[in-house]
């Protein structure tokens, strides 16, 4: 059995309390969102496109809903590479520096393909789906900035 009580226990090993009020305090802050990314001051500059797909005849019946959001998700990417190539860069925009270096280039088409699909909305009877995606225009800033001089 049980012999000591938690009072001397507690007192006679005083790490166990310190480590338990870490523990607790850890899982306040998490749940509490204080120790995620966010809390550092970073804000994001998010640039939101919406782009439609129409439904169109396609040979394989059922597909016509996905063909459309694939064309969706395409145009709002062009969107997105459109409002990110117009920004300023260190001589003159991104669409500049695109054009001179296919490493950046490649990275820049990189971030707006994995652009977020913020949401999107099947509307069967009108024939469309609507896409909205986002992209923080802060990830293709921090590309270019260490190209600048």
């Amino acid at each position: 059995m049980f012999t000591k009580s938690p009072s001397r226990l507690t007192t006679r090993k005083p790490w166990i309390l310190a480590g338990l009020a870490a523990i607790v305090s850890t899982m306040m802050l998490v749940l509490t969102g204080c120790a995620t990314t966010g809390s550092h001051g970073y804000t994001p500059d998010y640039c939101t496109v919406t782009a439609v797909g129409y439904y169109k005849p396609v040979a394989v019946p059922g597909t016509q809903r996905r063909l459309a959001q694939d064309e969706a998700e395409a145009d709002a990417r062009r969107q997105l590479l459109e409002k990110a190539g117009a920004l300023p860069a260190c001589k003159g925009t991104v669409n500049d520096m695109i054009a001179r270096d296919q490493n950046f280039r490649a990275e820049v088409l990189n971030k707006v393909r994995t652009a977020e699909v913020v949401d999107w909305k099947v509307e069967p009877a009108c024939g469309k789906v609507t896409v909205w995606m986002r992209l923080d225009m802060n990830v293709i800033r921090a590309i270019v900035a260490p190209r600048c001089p």
